[in-house]
């Protein structure tokens, strides 16, 4: 993914979320600049431990560590982000991380539960003729853009 390729070797400035979805508000805290140096997988069975260094901007840089108890990696997600900076950098929609699945949900969900990742560099589709609404003998009403 372009985001990988754009930020490998390079630490990644992450925020805190403190949603409360996952773990209890406060958590973590929104003003301190988090950097990932540990991720243990927990158990065999999907969770991971993630331990974070942080700066806390407001306080002279005053520095620490912040570890979360075994999560999934969707859940770790939840609770710290890359920072504006990094999406900026990569871009909010941007069509090399965005797209259409053609694998079940749940497939990717296992994979990236088990392996920690995936990636795809490219898939050979052949689509038929009657797969393009001008050629269909099926109506296509109900997924095509309505008309201004």
């Amino acid at each position: 993914m372009h985001m990988e390729a754009s930020t490998n070797n390079k630490a990644i400035k992450l925020r805190c979320l403190d949603t409360g979805m996952v773990l209890p508000t406060g958590s973590c805290d929104s003003s301190r600049d988090y950097y990932l140096h540990a991720f243990t997988e927990y158990g065999g069975r999907g969770l991971f431990t993630a331990c974070f260094f942080h700066i806390d901007q407001k306080n002279d840089g005053d520095a620490g560590e912040l570890c979360l108890p075994p999560l999934t990696i969707d859940d770790v997600a939840t609770v710290l982000t890359p920072s504006d900076e990094d999406f900026a950098a990569v871009g909010l929609n941007d069509k090399a991380l965005c797209g259409y699945n053609f694998v079940p949900y749940a497939t990717l969900e296992a994979m990236q539960i088990r392996f920690g990742g995936f990636s795809a560099s490219r898939f050979e589709i052949e689509w038929l003729r009657e797969s393009y609404p001008s050629r269909a003998s099926r109506k296509y009403e109900l997924v095509q853009e309505p008309k201004s």
